[in-house]
């Protein structure tokens, strides 16, 4: 798939950022009919971090009028984000998506091929009155395998005032750290024996790494508490999370 003429491709930094915000938001308003996309979130996406790549698609005049954020988030499987302009029309915004998820092809298998995979998983989505996106994805290769349900429910002002208990024999502290280094490397340990207990069994969960759950907190400035015995005894602690 190719750009529509005098379009181009470049990799966005922090200063697309701000940008970049206002195409996610656009996206997300046009899929579930509200935006929650932050610059601090896009920053997060765009950062140096090495398990991450992204491409952004200007038009001709310099307008970024696509994006795809790749993230390698765990042996076999990578996560792949494809955001097209919805102002524009269905000619140039199908070129831009066929373009993006090809480049989303070509970075599966990088990744794959760096970690010596003789098959890379790639995991996308779509709100699901989005039917452009729908439309997008089945013509990549794409088949539905999941639905994810997003829930809400109202909160009231006099929930701030409730009182959080834990059962008997159970203690929660934040994780030890001192000043601005990282946490305490045994509580780190513990969120993470913890984490890919209970997402074992899950679905599509897929082994991540201590060290990369280390590079993928501090990526997210991640604030944990971590749940023990007082004896600070038995295995596994009682809970964990962040």
């Amino acid at each position: 798939m190719t750009l529509p003429t005098g379009w181009t491709a470049t990799v966005p930094g922090q200063p697309d950022v701000p940008e970049l915000t206002e195409l996610l938001r656009r996206h997300e308003e046009r899929g579930r009919g509200w935006a929650t996309a932050s610059p601090d979130g896009v920053l997060m996406e765009v950062s140096a971090d090495p398990s991450r790549s992204n491409v952004a698609v200007r038009d001709a005049d310099g307008r970024v009028r696509g994006w795809a954020s790749a993230h390698d988030r765990a042996s076999g499987r990578m996560l792949l984000v494809v955001v097209v302009d919805p102002r524009l029309a269905d000619g140039p915004a199908d070129a831009v998506a066929g373009w993006l998820f090809d480049w989303g092809d070509d970075a599966a298998r990088r990744v794959g091929a760096q970690r010596g995979l003789d098959a890379q998983q790639i995991d996308s989505g779509a709100f699901a009155q989005d039917e452009p996106q729908h439309r997008w994805l089945r013509s990549a290769g794409f088949e539905k395998v999941r639905t994810w349900w997003q829930m809400s429910r109202a909160v009231t002002t006099q929930e701030a005032e409730l009182a959080i208990e834990a059962r008997p024999g159970v203690r929660i502290r934040q994780i030890a750290r001192e000043g601005d280094r990282m946490p305490d490397e045994d509580d780190l340990r513990t969120v993470h024996d913890v984490l890919e207990g209970a997402f074992a069994d899950h679905f599509n969960s897929h082994e991540e790494t201590f060290d990369e759950f280390l590079s993928r907190t501090a990526a997210t400035s991640t604030t944990s508490e971590c749940c023990r015995t007082p004896e600070d005894a038995g295995w596994p602690p009682p809970c964990c999370g962040p």
